[in-house]
């Protein structure tokens, strides 16, 4: 575990725990953690102005000990024990089979033949119905893009008013069908019929 001497190189300095938080540039509530040894890390720069202002060296403040808890509950290494293989189990002794006189063999009735059940034919799935959308721009065009983005090339122009089959929709963006042309614009600018 890594245990912090901060409070032994301020004695040492005979400097307080406020005058080093002055000198570092770092709360006194950070510093204190710290001190504490509850930090989780401390960044490289803090320790280097830590040094810098105590003269010390990161040793003096940062030092490393077995952790005796640790090496308490750490059991010791047991050597693996040693597996005995089985031995192969042996084979059943074989028996004599006493062969009998070939008897013909019987017919085997035939199982009475089941009837089929007629299936009812399962009736196509039904179109989706087609939604038409028209072009509200209040007199202006709409662009029709090749995307569903405002970087997508113009395929078309459609007029306000225009009738539009809408094929999918994907969040802002609308898939329709215009005439012969087919591309993605903007539901803003489009409404039920």
């Amino acid at each position: 575990m890594i245990v912090v001497n901060l409070d032994v190189m301020l004695a040492k300095r005979k400097m307080s725990v406020t005058e080093l938080s002055q000198r570092v540039g770092i709360t006194m509530a950070n510093l204190s953690i710290l001190k504490n040894g509850k930090s989780k890390a401390i960044r490289m720069t803090t320790l280097d102005a830590i040094c810098a202002a105590l003269q010390c060296q990161p040793g003096d403040v940062l030092e490393w000990r077995p952790d005796e808890a640790a090496q308490a509950d750490r059991p010791e290494p047991q050597p693996a024990p040693e597996v005995a293989t089985p031995p192969a189990p042996k084979a059943p002794p074989r028996r004599r089979t006493i062969q009998k006189a070939a008897q013909p063999k019987a017919k085997k009735e035939a199982a009475p033949a089941r009837r089929k059940q007629s299936r009812k034919p399962t009736p196509p799935a039904e179109p989706a119905p087609v939604r038409y959308l028209t072009v509200d721009t209040h007199g202006s065009r709409l662009n029709l893009r090749d995307t569903g983005s405002r970087n997508g090339s113009v395929v078309a122009r459609l007029p306000s008013g225009a009738r539009v089959e809408l094929l999918e929709t994907d969040g802002a963006w609308v898939h329709v069908r215009w005439e012969d042309k087919t591309g993605w614009a903007l539901a803003a600018y489009l409404k039920e019929l």
